[in-house]
């Protein structure tokens, strides 16, 4: 069911004196009280939804000076209304409840405020940032991201490194993602700019992942092809599972237990009692009680090599009479050759 509400749309200005429209808070036109947006979530680029409505347009567009502000009722839909209201008709915002305040009717614009006041706020905000530099000013020591690299572990790196130089809001982090794009996620990032019109951090790592997370066939191939080749049957069978989940993360547990055995040489396969395993941990403590079997294994093996190389098999020679002759593949010793007599190299 449609709802009618009461917006207070209003023009304010971010720490580098950019004009920005805002939504500062909402009510029904019945109620007594306004709810107000926190203010990190009062920008436009928070509430989309409203400001594609045409009344909402029209207003914004009215406002040309920081502290003007517009109330206006209109009608939103059922769809728009779910991302204010909660089931027991309370105001709320991202899961947040809006803290209530009277209704105001005056407000100051930015001409009106006394020119001390705003000193004062600029000097607090000075205080408060300290020696805090812009994300342009530092340089992260982490590899470029050209888009083959894994996404996962690459998006977790850039993370660790805002948190290592303080960099908190959401804006620095999108603004300082670019920096370290080539030239394909460079591009990525030029059209996601545009679609996500916004900086909320969540969504753009989010649209990072599910462009570049590695979905493609090679990936896929490799990680049900893997198979052992030497070393412990235990870090075979962690990398193996580890690929699996990487390229189908809800596969399902029997599956993954048996391409991992058959990953495994014959001779191990055989020897595993399919009923004892219900779980890959219980295949990793079967395994592991192969470790000394491998162990004695590969040793066995490394001396028959070693014997191989000191003594090397006899290796047969062609006659060289009958070769000299054209009678090729003929493995005699040349003083058994019947054809001595008739040696061309006499």
């Amino acid at each position: 069911m449609p709802l009618k509400v009461n917006l207070s749309v209003v023009m304010t200005e971010n720490a580098k004196g950019e004009k920005i429209e805002s939504i500062e808070s909402i009510r029904r036109p019945e109620d007594e009280m306004c709810y107000i947006f926190p203010p990190e979530y009062q920008e436009r680029k928070y509430h989309q939804q409203l400001f594609s409505l045409p009344t909402v347009k029209k207003t914004a567009n009215s406002l040309t000076k920081v502290g003007q502000y517009r109330n206006i009722e209109l009608t939103i839909d059922d769809e728009t209304a779910a991302l204010y209201i909660d089931t027991d008709s309370n105001f709320v915002f991202r899961d947040i409840v809006l803290e209530e305040a009277e209704i105001t009717s005056t407000r100051k614009t930015k001409t009106e405020i006394k020119k001390p006041n705003l000193d004062m706020e600029k000097l607090l905000e000075t205080f408060q940032r300290g020696d805090k530099r812009e994300i342009e000013e530092i340089n992260f020591n982490i590899e470029q991201f050209e888009g083959t690299q894994k996404a996962t572990k690459w998006i977790s790196e850039y993370e660790k490194k805002c948190k290592k130089y303080k960099i908190k809001s959401d804006e620095e982090k999108v603004k300082g993602l670019r920096k370290y794009l080539g030239k394909t996620a460079e591009r990525w990032y030029q059209t996601n700019l545009l679609e996500a019109g916004g900086h909320n951090w969540e969504d753009w790592k989010e649209a990072f992942l599910k462009t570049f997370k590695n979905k493609s066939w090679p990936a896929i191939r490799y990680a049900y092809n893997f198979k052992y080749l030497s070393g412990s049957f235990i870090e075979y069978a962690i990398e193996k599972e580890r690929l699996i989940l990487e390229v189908k993360r809800d596969m399902h547990e029997d599956v993954r237990i048996h391409l991992i055995v058959i990953g495994l040489p014959i001779e191990v396969q055989d020897k595993i009692e399919r009923e004892n395993i219900q779980t890959t941990n219980d295949l990793m403590g079967i395994l592991g009680q192969y470790e000394d079997w491998r162990k004695r294994k590969e040793t066995q093996e490394r001396k028959i090599d070693l014997v191989k190389k000191v003594h090397p098999p006899f290796k047969k020679k062609p006659c060289t009479i009958c070769e000299a002759l054209n009678f090729p593949g003929r493995f005699h010793p040349v003083e058994l050759c019947r054809n001595r007599d008739r040696n061309p190299n006499k």
